[in-house]
């Protein structure tokens, strides 16, 4: 997925010029945090052709949870964010630009639990199928 975001050295050049954070704030809201979220999320399900509610439904998440993660108003945990991803099916840059957009760490390929959730993607395993491969190596199910 392509980044609309500034460039962090853009945002941090900005930051440093500036002499008030409400006027950064205004001018730099849109490529911060969770609203790039919610972009992310709008354009991926877009892309892929799948509804809100089935990428809810698919990655077992509470519907009104998962709702209010894709218009903005909960911040999710990286593990909800996991799952969402892939519930909608994404690749793993998709899965890691959706996990920089809320500042979580990205996959990582070093971590065995990560390297698990990496399998999980490239393999197109469901949740279910995934938190059982991550309890048989003894690690916490997403």
């Amino acid at each position: 997925m392509k980044d609309d975001k500034l460039a962090t050295d853009v945002l941090l050049s900005a930051l440093e010029e500036t002499t008030s954070y409400d006027e950064f704030l205004t001018e730099n809201k849109q490529h911060l945090g969770i609203d790039q979220l919610t972009v992310a999320l709008r354009k991926m399900s877009a892309k892929l052709n799948i509804t809100p509610l089935q990428a809810i439904e698919a990655a077992q998440i509470e519907r009104a949870y998962g709702y209010q993660i894709f218009n903005g108003t909960r911040k999710p945990s990286r593990d909800k964010l996991i799952k969402l991803a892939i519930g909608m099916g994404v690749s793993i840059e998709d899965a890691n630009y959706l996990l920089k957009a809320v500042q979580k760490l990205p996959l990582y390929a070093k971590s065995e639990r990560d390297s698990i959730i990496i399998y999980g993607l490239s393999h197109a395993l469901d949740v279910d199928r995934l938190n059982a491969l991550l309890i048989e190596n003894d690690h916490q199910p997403l």
